[in-house]
C-alpha cells in the first residue's frame, strides 16, 4: 500500500536506483542501504514494512542479515534478490523466513512494487486478524464472568428462598438479584401478603 516504508539493501547502485525509482513511483517510502551493516543501522531508525535484500553482497550476506532482521525486526518482511538461482539456496532463505525469492535476471523489476504491496496487505489482515483474536478474547471473558454472576445470584436467590427468610428480606435479596442480573440503575418487587 503506497506511504509504506521500503528498505532497499543491494551493493549494486544501479540496482538500488532502479528498485527505489519503482518503489517510490508506487507510493512507497524508501530506504537505501549498500551493505547489511548499513542496512541493520537504518532499520534502528527507521521502521520499514518490507526489506528487499540482495543475497550476495561483500561483507553481511544477505541470509545473513535476513536472520538478523527476523531476530530484530519481526514486523520487516524480506524480499531475497539474488543473480544465483540455486534451488538450495531458495529453500534456506524461504526457511529462514523470506517472503519472496526472485532472481535478477529472469524477474521482470517493475512486478516488485505489486509483491510489496501483496507483502503489506498480508500484514494488514494478520493484524487484523491479532486484533479481532484479542477482542473475541476479551468478550469470552466477560460472557463468562457475567454467566459467573448470573450463576452467583441464581444461587443467592435458591438460598434465600429455601432459608426460611421473611418476605421483606426476600424481596431485598430478589431486588439486589435482578440489579446485578440485568444491570439497570433500580428495581423494585411489590411484595403482598397472602390473605
Amino acid at each position: 500500500m503506497p506511504g509504506e516504508r521500503v528498505l532497499i539493501v543491494d551493493d549494486s547502485e544501479e540496482v538500488r536506483t532502479l528498485l527505489g525509482r519503482l518503489c517510490r513511483r508506487a507510493g512507497y517510502i524508501t530506504v537505501e542501504a549498500a551493505s547489511g551493516d548499513e542496512a541493520l543501522s537504518l532499520l534502528e531508525d527507521h521502521s520499514c514494512q518490507v526489506a528487499v535484500i540482495d543475497l550476495v553482497m561483500p561483507g553481511m550476506s544477505g541470509e545473513e542479515l535476513l536472520r538478523q532482521i527476523r531476530q530484530d525486526h519481526p514486523e520487516t518482511d524480506a524480499i531475497i534478490l539474488t543473480g544465483y538461482g540455486e534451488l538450495e539456496t531458495a529453500a534456506s532463505t524461504l526457511s529462514l523466513g523470506a517472503y519472496y525469492y526472485l532472481q535478477k535476471e529472469s524477474f521482470n523489476f517493475g512486478l516488485i512494487p505489486l509483491v510489496i504491496g501483496r507483502m503489506i496487505e498480508r500484514q494488514r489482515l494478520a493484524q487484523a486478524n491479532e486484533a479481532l483474536i484479542r477482542d473475541l478474547t476479551e468478550a469470552n471473558r466477560q460472557l463468562a464472568s457475567r454467566r459467573r454472576q448470573q450463576l452467583d445470584s441464581v444461587e443467592h436467590i435458591g438460598r434465600a428462598l429455601a432459608g426460611g427468610l421473611a418476605l421483606s428480606d426476600i424481596a431485598l435479596v430478589l431486588v439486589d438479584a435482578i440489579a446485578s442480573l440485568i444491570e439497570c440503575d433500580a428495581c423494585g418487587v411489590l411484595v403482598t401478603a397472602a390473605g
